[in-house]
């Protein structure tokens, strides 16, 4: 269950947990959902599931790219999952591709369990 605020909440039905624990700096649930696919959970809140998390990841990179006349080097901050970085790969220009994240424990995992971020 996920709060919105102090009298709406978001409930996700869970087929399956994949992996739960912890990192460093978070907690770390990847989770099969009924409606939504393989999902990642950080702290309790939903980051990412496997049936949208496109319109996302394509919502954030896609206007940046665009607004920059040629990008050669791009550097993702805290892009763990990957797909920001398949995002931006889409752009031919793109000659450079640095992603840095604090949390390398999530790296590993989301590089096990989900595999749109095998793709980034």
């Amino acid at each position: 269950m996920e709060w919105m605020s102090r009298s709406l909440a978001i409930l996700y039905g869970i087929d399956e947990i994949i992996y739960s624990g912890k990192t460093k700096y978070q907690l770390v649930d990847i989770v099969k959902t009924r409606d939504y696919g393989l999902a990642l959970i950080l702290d309790g809140l939903l980051q990412s599931a496997e049936i949208d998390e496109y319109v996302y990841h394509e919502s954030l990179v896609h206007p940046v790219m665009i607004s920059h006349p040629n990008p050669k080097k791009v550097l993702i901050v805290g892009g763990g999952e990957g797909a920001t970085a398949r995002e931006v790969e889409r752009y031919d220009m793109v000659e450079e591709i640095e992603m840095v994240d604090l949390d390398g424990e999530l790296i590993e995992l989301v590089k096990k369990y989900l595999p749109w971020s095998r793709e980034g």
